[in-house]
């Protein structure tokens, strides 16, 4: 490496509407994930790589290898801190059931496991809500490929509902054509588990010091306004503003 050339720090990314996003008309990704990677890049004087769209399965290989050093919007697991070190990163927006309007008001443990519910393969969930849904065998065979899929299901009352972070769920919804048929529940906060995302850093990241240094980035960001206006709430929020919500 040249003298005083920056070092690369490559992230590795899938599509997770509403947070960093690919859309058709754009060459990078956008979101407030994208944002916030930008902005700590710089603080730490890296040049930031961001992948093409990757399946997380091949983030996770990548991280393992040493290929990529970072993923993002992350619920810290023992499986994980195997091969990566986390680094706190936001307020984690718990799921939301996707029902049919006037169908199901509210979400308990007792009703929630007697429900077949149907999840995007990509989405992963904490471990509390996996147990959940594993109580009820039927969703073992309800994990789609993709969203159509799952509103398909729903409309032919195939089953109860469609469970996805929430932000995900109302930003698809809000571009369905027949929005007006769904409705969207919160699960309760008491069943959602982990109240954070995280920064994934691998360890087998060359970059010196990586993880201490962006989670001391972090928290400088914390003190003052700059993280709220890289990683802005209130344009997550905006598709749930259009939606019925339990």
């Amino acid at each position: 490496m040249p003298v005083n050339a920056k070092e690369t720090l490559v992230w590795c990314l899938d599509n997770f509407v509403g947070f960093h996003e690919f859309k058709d008309d754009v060459h990078q990704p956008v979101g407030p994930s994208v944002n916030l990677m930008l902005y700590l890049s710089e603080q730490l004087d890296l040049n930031l790589e961001m992948t093409p769209p990757t399946p997380a399965a091949r983030c996770f290989e990548q991280i393992k290898t040493g290929k990529a050093d970072v993923m993002t919007n992350l619920i810290h697991t023992p499986e994980r801190e195997l091969i990566m070190d986390f680094v706190e990163m936001a307020e984690r927006y718990s799921e939301s059931l996707i029902v049919l309007n006037n169908t199901i008001k509210t979400i308990s443990a007792d009703n929630f496991i007697t429900l077949n519910i149907a999840t995007i393969r990509a989405h992963r969930f904490t471990e509390s809500i996996e147990a959940l849904l594993n109580a009820n065998p039927v969703n073992q065979d309800l994990k789609l490929p993709d969203f159509d899929n799952a509103l398909a299901m729903l409309k032919k009352r195939r089953i109860d509902g469609v469970l996805a972070p929430t932000v995900v769920a109302a930003t698809l919804i809000s571009i369905q054509s027949d929005q007006h048929l769904y409705q969207l529940v919160h699960m309760p906060k008491s069943l959602s588990g982990s109240k954070t995302v995280h920064i994934g850093v691998s360890k087998k990241t060359q970059i010196t010091n990586l993880a201490r240094r962006l989670d001391k980035a972090i928290k400088t960001a914390k003190q003052s306004s700059m993280f709220r206006q890289l990683y802005d709430q209130h344009k997550i929020d905006r598709p749930l503003n259009n939606l019925n919500s339990g």
